[in-house]
């Protein structure tokens, strides 16, 4: 069993030389001849840590960088910065990536950065603090700086620049600012046993174990030694680099097990209380005795559950139409309901997770994109729940001649417009807004965006409304007969039934579709890598929900501790989802099951010639609506409305 200590030992050597090629990557700023002799090439501000001073040499010197490489941010590390720290961020920093995709996290040694005024602006951060209080404020700056600047942005070594030793840069604010919620489950898992058998490696593997835990302790050296930076303590870390560790892994602990931000809580939970005031009762309308889509009657309950993706109590159900098979949300959540459930999730408190959640699927995205092969391209697109944009990322780095727009709620939407990754916002709903867009797109896509609806014909035909003669109408949704599904019952998280409100069968999908007029173009079943992750995300909330958010009780330490340990346990296998998603997906291939579909559909060239009825007279109400009807108050507005301007009022507050 030796041949273990010796493969450990090659893990650590092999860290070290990864860290030193990425150390050998970064830039070192040139220092100005004469700071005074002209003004900087740039309008720039630092946002430093508290206790760490960017003066006026390394902020020029970072503008003449920045403007000669074409950035707008530039991530500052100081040439003694601690190597405790740098050796934390370069765990995360891959240099061959940060530069080169779009939906790479932003990254920051949490020392200082700079950036320009006009970034600033776009992030909406340009009378934002010019200091921070911690280091894991400095990486979320970074993220947002990533996001909005795409690919000009970096990091690099500034020598002027002294570290010092400012407060806030615990290991735990820093690994959970990178890593969310898992921090703590990530290193109890990996780094805590890896730390472990090393320093056992003497006792139980004699030379091999003296090999490893050598390799430990020399891995800063290899890393550090000759390069560009060079820290004070890099003596002290190599020496005591084990106990340093396992004190670092507690410090995330003890980070962990504290929660989120408790002045945050406090601030939010008058408003779940508040809507709760009249009892969950109080956030449906009346259940309906027939089915949304085929009027059918003899629906009944498919499940009962809860919300199993954020945890918020209350119940929900689930009824399913045995006549045409579709699942839906009954009874159905009111306006107060949708902002129940809807606070919090994609901005809020869960804003870091659901941008996380994002990353993740985005590469996958552009595949919607095949569908369109062999027909003219568009020349407009409309994105309709375009979230925070990274479909039109996707689509814009494909079709970069093509002026994509979004559609969507809160202030997620300026960020997507902001960051470049749409051309332009439209906040509302779709059916509201289709009579001030008809005829101006060539391409409308609604991409899991349907089954938040419960009535999907009216925005098929505020669709149809907008798209011009011979547009095309892309729709992706989860597919509610996935066999599987049945088998998990609550615990697939598609069915998501606190926001899901309807899921259409691929079939009904078309009907409804034709019934409004379109044309089927193309169809297509896929398998959508998500399956393991969502059941593991729902169990883990099923079994320890995160009772530190405001919508629970204020937690005791007991409580905390078996959230805490849930998390830990489940940590390794979601770690492993994606290629544990990519395996299940290999072995469904051969049953035929496919959990998503995906549909494009065409407005006829001739479409007053073959819209039915309804779809007309729709059209007149709602331009007659547009044209005559005065400004609509939020109270009064359809339901999704009323949740706009309530969650991007609340977002605000909850992220300020």
């Amino acid at each position: 069993m030796h041949w273990i200590w010796y493969f450990l030992g090659a893990i650590w050597t092999l860290g070290g030389l990864v860290q030193r090629a990425r150390i050998a990557a970064l830039a070192v700023l040139s220092p100005a001849a004469d700071s005074a002799a002209s003004p900087p090439p740039l309008r720039v501000r630092a946002i430093a840590l508290r206790g760490v001073e960017v003066d006026q040499a390394t902020l020029r010197a970072a503008a003449e960088h920045m403007a000669r490489e074409g950035l707008e941010a530039l991530d500052l590390i100081p040439r003694d910065a601690s190597c405790r720290v740098v050796t934390r961020f370069l765990r995360f920093y891959q240099p061959n990536v940060y530069r080169a995709v779009w939906f790479a996290r932003g990254a920051s040694a949490g020392y200082a950065l700079v950036a320009t005024e006009e970034l600033l602006e776009r992030c909406g951060a340009a009378q934002g603090p010019t200091q921070v209080d911690g280091a894991g404020e400095i990486i979320e700056i970074a993220d947002d700086l990533k996001r909005h600047a795409n690919l000009s942005i970096d990091v690099a070594i500034a020598p002027m620049l002294r570290a010092g030793s400012p407060a806030g840069h615990g290991p735990g604010p820093f690994d959970a600012a990178y890593l969310g919620p898992a921090a703590a489950g990530l290193v109890w898992m990996i780094r805590l046993p890896l730390v472990l058998a090393t320093l056992a490696g003497p006792f139980v593997a004699d030379q091999a174990g003296i090999f490893a835990l050598a390799a430990c302790h020399l891995m800063p050296l290899v890393a550090f030694v000759g390069q560009s930076l060079r820290p004070a303590d890099l003596a002290r870390f190599a020496l005591l680099r084990t106990p340093i560790e396992l004190w670092d892994i507690l410090q995330v602990t003890r980070h962990a097990l504290r929660g989120p931000d408790a002045a945050m809580v406090a601030q939010r939970r008058p408003f779940y209380d508040k809507l709760l005031g009249d009892g969950f009762g109080a956030l449906f309308h009346e259940r309906r005795e027939d089915c949304p889509a085929c009027g059918g009657r003899r629906i009944h309950k498919l499940f009962e559950t809860s919300d199993l993706v954020q945890g918020k109590p209350g119940p929900l159900r689930l009824d399913e139409c045995p006549d045409c098979r579709m699942v839906f949300q009954n009874p159905l959540l009111n306006n107060r309901g949708l902002e129940y459930y809807y606070s919090d999730f994609y901005q809020g408190l869960n804003r870091r997770n659901w941008l996380e959640a994002c990353r993740f699927v985005a590469p996958t995205s552009g595949t919607r994109l095949d569908l369109l092969d062999g027909l003219p391209r568009p020349e407009r697109w409309l994105d309709v729940g375009t979230g925070y944009g990274h479909f039109g990322a996707s689509a814009k780095a494909v079709l970069p001649e093509v002026a994509f727009d979004g559609l969507d709620f809160g202030s997620q939407l300026d960020e997507a417009r902001n960051s470049g990754w749409i051309d332009e916002a439209h906040h509302g709903e779709l059916r509201t807004l289709a009579p001030q867009l008809a005829s101006r797109y060539d391409v409308v896509s609604m991409c899991h965006y349907l089954e938040h609806i419960a009535d999907q014909r009216a925005d098929m035909r505020a669709a149809w409304t907008v798209l011009r003669p011979g547009g095309l109408f892309l729709i992706e949704v989860p597919d509610p007969d996935y066999a599987p599904a049945r088998t998990l019952g609550r615990f697939w998280g598609p069915w998501m039934p606190a926001q899901h409100l309807s899921l259409a069968p691929l079939d009904v999908m078309c009907r409804m579709l034709e019934e409004s007029g379109f044309e089927i173009v193309k169809t297509q079943r896929l398998f959508g890598r998500f399956d393991v992750i969502s059941v593991l995300t729902v169990a883990r909330t099923w079994l320890a929900p995160d009772i530190s958010m405001p919508w629970r009780p204020a937690p005791s330490f007991a409580a905390r501790l078996r959230h805490w340990g849930v998390t830990i346990l489940m940590t390794p296998a979601q770690s492993l989802a994606m290629g544990l998603d990519a395996l299940y997906a290999f072995l469904a291939r051969p049953l035929g099951w496919t959990n998503l579909y995906r549909v494009l559909a065409r407005k006829p060239q001739e479409a007053t010639d073959t819209m039915d009825g309804a779809t007309r007279r729709d059209q007149a109400k709602m331009r007659s609506a547009a044209a005559t009807a005065p400004p609509v108050a939020a109270n009064d507005s359809p339901s999704r409305e009323a949740l706009a301007a309530k969650l991007s009022s609340t977002s605000t507050a909850s992220t300020a």
